[in-house]
């Protein structure tokens, strides 16, 4: 326990993360999470050699809590512990989504919503598209150009237009060549975001968004996706969860995402973690590691 702790204290000293490379459409919020990891794996070594972490790193006057919110009850949040019956309901890790698209997660609602209506109109036939979202997205997104594959990532005309033409938003979208497909940027042009006060009243408990399309002969048709794919409410599958992981892993570990999924989804055997670390490992790092 003690070096569980120790590790704790040093992870969370490292967390961190700012939001400034919206600006240039950089590859920072990449690294937040790949440097979270590394770093935990740092604070848990560092504690196998018996450095110290701040025993107090969540409740502490400096610690996580008091720095990232105005009203931490760290004490309300221990005694709903002791109650075993509440905790489905207080874990917040039974209400953790799902990123099955690859864009930003403000984006999702309007990319459903896109897919949806890609299988009832010509996308040669729109005229205009009309997205409404809530305020805080907007805030996020406003004014966000494909000028990379990053920038793209929080470019709502972009991602609407990517799934009004592809019917998915993936990493495949993502490129040097597909942030310059003609197609995606002509349509793109064609949307037109704006807030509405009734999508603000639903949010946060709901991500909602509302897509209207306006056809070449004046037809209209409008999709509304309250909660986004992935999301608890959304009734997101296990076949979706495993596709997302497959095309992110396989290019990465030579096709072995599959052997994986069977391993930790074997009913009659317990996934040796070890093992698990070692399937897991990108081909990269260990030519690096020989």
């Amino acid at each position: 326990m003690p070096q569980t702790v120790n590790a704790l204290g040093s992870a969370g000293t490292m967390a961190s993360g700012l939001w400034q490379f919206l600006e240039d459409g950089a590859m920072s919020k990449q690294l937040h999470p790949a440097k979270a990891a590394h770093d935990g794996i740092l604070a848990a070594k560092l504690s196998n050699e018996s450095f110290t972490g701040a025993k107090k790193i969540y409740e502490g006057k400096k610690g996580l809590l008091n720095s990232m919110s105005k009203n931490p009850d760290f004490e309300n949040m221990i005694n709903n512990l002791d109650t075993l019956e509440s905790l489905p309901e207080s874990w917040k890790i039974n209400h953790v989504s799902f990123k099955v698209h690859a864009s930003c997660r403000h984006t999702h609602a309007a990319v459903d919503a896109a897919i949806i209506l890609s299988q009832k109109v010509n996308v040669s036939q729109i005229k205009k598209i009309d997205v409404q979202i809530y305020s805080q997205a907007l805030d996020l997104l406003d004014g966000m150009e494909p000028i990379s594959p990053w920038a793209a990532k929080f470019s709502l005309p972009f991602c609407v237009s990517t799934g009004l033409i592809f019917a998915q938003c993936s990493m495949e979208e993502f490129t040097n060549s597909t942030i310059a497909n003609e197609q995606t940027l002509s349509l793109s042009k064609k949307v037109v975001v704006k807030t509405n006060s009734s999508l603000d009243k639903m949010y946060p408990q709901a991500w909602p968004s509302k897509v209207t399309i306006t056809t070449n002969n004046g037809e209209e048709i409008s999709e509304q996706v309250n909660y986004p794919s992935g999301d608890p409410e959304s009734n997101v599958t296990k076949i979706q969860i495993f596709e997302k992981f497959l095309s992110m892993a396989n290019a990465l570990i030579e096709g072995k995402g599959q052997l994986i999924i069977d391993k930790i989804f074997d009913e009659e055997s317990t996934p040796d973690i070890i093992e698990m670390i070692e399937l897991s490992i990108p081909s990269s790092a260990k030519q690096l590691s020989a």
